[in-house]
C-alpha cells in the first residue's frame, strides 16, 4: 500500500461531532447501537419493493420480504411507528420522486467540490456519506451536487408457467415496437432487419414490400400467439394504446432483459456516442419501458416533443412522441441487433466512473403518518418509489479501522513476523455479525487496506495488526480475546447484550499500547 495513498471520509456535521468524540483517546472501548430503525422514516402511503412488486409501508409487517439494492430479497424484523411527522419530497434528474421524514438517512456522495483545486501527490480516495434530510436541504441551498447511487438489477419472486409468459419476451418486445396487431390476433412486423426476424425463429406466413427504405412486412399467423395475445389485453391496440402486460413487468430478470431488448431492437437507438434511447407515441408504453429499464439498475428519464412535417407543400404537427433515455455502464447489453450492439459498446466512463442519480429539489409536503422499518440485510438497504435507494449509518466501523491503523502507526514492528492482535469487534451473535456489521465494512473500507480470513475470524491491516472478530455467543471468540492483550474493542448493537457480557470484556482490556 502506497503511503501517499489518503482516503476522505465525507462526513455530515453530526457525524463529525460524533467522530470526534469516537477517535479521542479516551475511547478504547465502544458501545455502539441507537434506537431501533432509526433513519428509515416514510409516510404508510409510500411504496417498498417487494419480490412481489411495490407494497405500501403502512403493510409493511415483520417476515415480509423486500427487495434490496444489491440485488438480494431481504425479510422486515421489525416495524417502527414514528406517528405523525413532518415530510418532505425528494425529486431527482431523471424525473423520479419518493417522500421521506427529516431523519431519513441517505447514501450521498457530494462532487465537483475538488474539481478545480490544485492536485496533489496523495492518491485520494473518496467515499460515499451519510446525511438525513435535514442535511440534505442545507447542502442543496449550498449549491452542492448531490448524488445517489442506482439499485443493482432487482430479482421478482414469480414461477415460470406458460400462461404467466406465453409470449417469448424478445417477441413481445418487437411486437410492441415494430408490430401491428389485427383484431383476430394474427399480426405483422415491419423491419428492415432480416437479423430480428432471423432471432424470433418463426418462418412468416408472407412477406411483402413496405417501404422505399428496404423495410419488409412479415406477417405471421400462429394460433397459440394469437390466443396468448388476446389473453394479454393487446387485441386491437394501436401503436398509441400499446402498454407492456403486468406479467412480463414482475417477471424473472431474463425475461425483462430479453423483453427490453426486443422493444429497443424495434423502436430503440443507439448513436454514435453510444447514448441509447426508445421512442414511441403511446405514454402508458413510455412509462413501461422507463420501468423496466429502472428494475435492471438502469437509469431513465423520458422527454416529449411534437414533431412537425411538411405535406404538400404545408407544415403539420405529427403526434406526441415519448423519449426515454436509457443510461447505463454498458449500452451493448441493451441490444441484440449488431448494428445497435456495437455502438452501445462503449462503456460509460466520468469522474466516478458509474452512473447516479442527481438530487434536484427538497419540497415540504406536510404532517401524515408514518413508520420506519429494519430488515435483515448487512446494509440496512431498501428500494422505494421509482427504485430508489436509502442507507443507514457506518461510524463504527471506520472507529475500527481508525484505531486499528493509528496503532500500527505507533509500533516499530519491522521484526515481527505475523500481526498483532490489537482489538476485537463483535456483536450478540456471530450470523448477525458476520451478515451486517462484517459486510458494512466490506463496503465502506476500500479493499486494499485489509484481508479477511473468516476461519479464524481475523481483519489484517496493514499487514502489521489484525483485528479480532466475531459474537459473544461463540466460546472460541471469547476464549481468543481473553488469551492476549489488546487495546480497545467494540460492540455493534450493543443493546442485545447483558451487562455481565460487557462487564468481561471491559476487565480484559488492557492499556499496553499508550
Amino acid at each position: 500500500m502506497s503511503k501517499k495513498e489518503v482516503i476522505e471520509f465525507n462526513l455530515t456535521e453530526k457525524q463529525d461531532k460524533a467522530w470526534g468524540h469516537l477517535v479521542s483517546n479516551q475511547n478504547n472501548h465502544v458501545l455502539y447501537g441507537g434506537a431501533k430503525g432509526g433513519g428509515k422514516m416514510q409516510p404508510l402511503y409510500s411504496q417498498v419493493l417487494t419480490p412481489f412488486g411495490f407494497k405500501r409501508m403502512g403493510d409493511m409487517k415483520v417476515g415480509t420480504q423486500v427487495s434490496n439494492p444489491d440485488g438480494t430479497v431481504s425479510k422486515v424484523i421489525a416495524v417502527h411507528p414514528h406517528g405523525v411527522k413532518d415530510i418532505y419530497k425528494f425529486t431527482f434528474d431523471d424525473g423520479s420522486s419518493c417522500e421521506a421524514g427529516l431523519e431519513h438517512l441517505w447514501n450521498i456522495k457530494i462532487v465537483g467540490k475538488t474539481r478545480f483545486k490544485k492536485k496533489t501527490k496523495s492518491k485520494r480516495v473518496t467515499c460515499w456519506k451519510i446525511a438525513t434530510t435535514e442535511e440534505l436541504i442545507r447542502l442543496l441551498k449550498k449549491k452542492e451536487k448531490i448524488l445517489i447511487p442506482l439499485t443493482k438489477p432487482v430479482q421478482f419472486t414469480k414461477t415460470s408457467r406458460w400462461d404467466r409468459w406465453p409470449i417469448d419476451p424478445y417477441l413481445l418486445g418487437i411486437i410492441l415496437g415494430d408490430g401491428h396487431i389485427k383484431a383476430n390476433g394474427t399480426f405483422e412486423i415491419t423491419t428492415a432487419d432480416p437479423e430480428i426476424i432471423d432471432k424470433i425463429g418463426i418462418v412468416p406466413d408472407k412477406i411483402t414490400q413496405k417501404h422505399k427504405n428496404k423495410a419488409k412486412g412479415y406477417r405471421f399467423n400462429i394460433p397459440k400467439i394469437s390466443t396468448a395475445i388476446k389473453k394479454l389485453g393487446l387485441i386491437g391496440k394501436k401503436a398509441k394504446t400499446k402498454f407492456v402486460p403486468k406479467n412480463y413487468q414482475l417477471c424473472p430478470l431474463d425475461i425483462r432483459r430479453e423483453l427490453l431488448k426486443g422493444l429497443m431492437d424495434s423502436d430503440g437507438y443507439a448513436d454514435i456516442r453510444g447514448h441509447a434511447s426508445y421512442t414511441t407515441i403511446s405514454g402508458t408504453l413510455a412509462n413501461d419501458v422507463q420501468w423496466i429499464a429502472r428494475s435492471l439498475g438502469y437509469k431513465a428519464n423520458i422527454t416529449s416533443k411534437i414533431p412537425t412535417y411538411t405535406w404538400q407543400g404545408k407544415k403539420k404537427k405529427g403526434q406526441k412522441a415519448y423519449t426515454v433515455w436509457i443510461k447505463g455502464d454498458n449500452h451493448s447489453e441493451l441490444f441484440s441487433l449488431n448494428r445497435k450492439q456495437s455502438r452501445g459498446e462503449l462503456e460509460y466512463n466520468n469522474g466516478l466512473g458509474f452512473r447516479t442519480r442527481k438530487l434536484v429539489s427538497i419540497e415540504y409536503c406536510g404532517k401524515t403518518e408514518a413508520q420506519c422499518i429494519t430488515i435483515d440485510n448487512p446494509n440496512g438497504l431498501y428500494l422505494t418509489d421509482d427504485f430508489i435507494v436509502t442507507h443507514n449509518s457506518f461510524l463504527f466501523c471506520l472507529w475500527a479501522f481508525h484505531w486499528a491503523r493509528k496503532l500500527a502507526a505507533m509500533f516499530n514492528l519491522k521484526d515481527t513476523n505475523y500481526p498483532l492482535p490489537v482489538g476485537f469487534i463483535g456483536r450478540k451473535r456471530s450470523v448477525d455479525f458476520t451478515h451486517t456489521t462484517l459486510e458494512t465494512w466490506k463496503q465502506i473500507i476500500p479493499p486494499g487496506y485489509y484481508r479477511i480470513r473468516e476461519q479464524v475470524k481475523e481483519i489484517v491491516i496493514t499487514d502489521k495488526v489484525k483485528l479480532l472478530f466475531g459474537g459473544l455467543d461463540d466460546e472460541s471468540v471469547v476464549q481468543k480475546f481473553n488469551s492476549a492483550e489488546y487495546a480497545f474493542f467494540g460492540i455493534d448493537q450493543a443493546e442485545e447484550t447483558t451487562r455481565d457480557e460487557l462487564s468481561v470484556l471491559q476487565a480484559s482490556l488492557r492499556l499496553v499500547y499508550q
